[in-house]
């Protein structure tokens, strides 16, 4: 069986192209590491060691080479490479968080610092400090807090962009790196990070469990060496963030002011909003199409995600109003793409509330040809909402 025939599938370009550099006269030696695929199908790690021996005019006419197993040492390897990228981890990372820890933070930072100096580009710091935690240690006690910290940490995670870093520096304080981001964007990402930690409270035995943060944030000097530099920065900019009330973003100069929230707001409602048709189908049957429910997104930007443009609009009391955009906006849609079928749209209970029925009846009364509309609750605030208690258990019987 020719060799190239036991040669595993992901290797067999390298084995070629390495063999056939060897015959067109790169050299009598030649030493490569592949896998071999055994007739059991178990895989195998191999060191080829090789010698050509060639005619007058250099065209190959022997090939002899010893073939040792590194199966065992290549393990070997592999569980190195492990334990060292756990005992990285221990170092580097927060036991309880799992994020950066302060460690993990200064070497962050000096590779970030590195680059920005090599590409020129910005780079951004966000502090964030809980408020008021002690009170959720009393209250509620460590193992409480200690949850709320865990659900807080990956809240930031889930806030920022892959090559974003966050870690927590210690107790209840986190840091966040924003490679690329000038500060007034950074202001951006502080509110948004603001809003997605304290947009629900965290769900903890016996109760849920609210809990905000305070931002600081700053651009990153050229100069700077050490975490320590970064929070003598934005700890004045959170302590003024405190004095003004809590759960709000302090910058520390003026640029980071430009953010107008409402502002963002104020054009999602004045109709900046992109709707989706997703397509409904039967799955009993023979998944005939059977309707389509209308998504939302936001103006381009940080908060062109639902989840993040609706935090803002309840921190701003605009929630109602920004629905209400959305429903009108996906039946305009509805309409000019001409759906058909069961036509579904999502909206909040307390948007359900707030509205007058008849306003709901006609936004709804005239659907495309051969179209019925359907409207969805929002299942998060309707189980989370003390205020939704008035719809729990009626049946809207009404049918537009």
């Amino acid at each position: 069986m020719p060799i190239v025939e036991l040669t595993h599938p992901d290797d067999r370009v390298e084995h070629e192209r390495r063999t056939r550099e060897v015959a067109q006269g790169d050299g009598d030696e030649f030493s490569l590491e592949q896998r071999y695929v055994r007739k059991d199908g178990r895989v195998v790690w191999v060191e080829i060691n090789g010698k050509v021996e060639r005619d007058e005019r250099g065209a190959p006419t022997n090939w002899a080479a010893t073939v040792v197993d590194l199966t065992e040492r290549k393990k070997t390897e592999s569980e190195l490479r492990t334990v060292n990228q756990r005992l990285h981890d221990l170092a580097t990372r927060d036991a309880l968080t799992e994020v950066l820890n302060r460690r993990g933070l200064e070497d962050a930072l000096r590779r970030e610092v590195a680059r920005s100096g090599r590409t020129g580009d910005p780079l951004t710091v966000i502090l964030l400090d809980c408020d008021d935690f002690k009170r959720v240690n009393d209250e509620f006690g460590h193992a409480v807090g200690d949850l709320v910290l865990r659900e807080v940490a990956w809240r930031l995670k889930g806030a920022l962009r892959p090559m974003d870093l966050v870690g927590r520096v210690g107790g209840d304080e986190f840091m966040a790196l924003l490679p690329g981001l000038e500060i007034g964007l950074g202001k951006v990402v502080a509110e948004r990070l603001r809003l997605g930690v304290g947009g629900q409270p965290v769900l903890a035995n016996p109760e849920p469990v609210s809990v905000t943060v305070s931002a600081g944030l700053s651009e990153v000097a050229a100069s700077t060496r050490s975490i320590q530099e970064l929070l003598q920065l934005t700890r004045l900019a959170i302590r003024r963030a405190k004095r003004g009330g809590r759960n709000q973003v302090i910058g520390s100069n003026t640029l980071t002011n430009r953010f107008d929230p409402r502002a963002v707001l104020a054009t999602a409602i004045g109709g900046d909003l992109d709707v989706f048709a997703h397509a409904l189908v039967e799955l009993d049957g023979d998944d005939t199409e059977v309707g389509h429910e209308l998504l939302i997104r936001g103006p381009q930007g940080p908060f062109r995600e639902p989840k993040d443009l609706f935090r803002l609009a309840t921190s701003e009391q605009m929630g109602t109003a920004l629905d209400h955009a959305c429903l009108r906006r996906s039946v305009e849609m509805a309409k000019s793409l001409r759906l058909q079928g069961r036509l579904h749209i999502n909206l909040l209970p307390s948007t359900l509330l707030a509205l007058p029925l008849q306003q709901l009846i006609d936004d709804l009364s005239d659907p495309p040809s051969g179209a019925r509309f359907f409207i969805e609750l929002s299942e998060q605030q309707y189980l989370g909402d003390p205020r939704i208690g008035p719809i729990r258990g009626v049946m809207l019987t009404h049918r537009i």
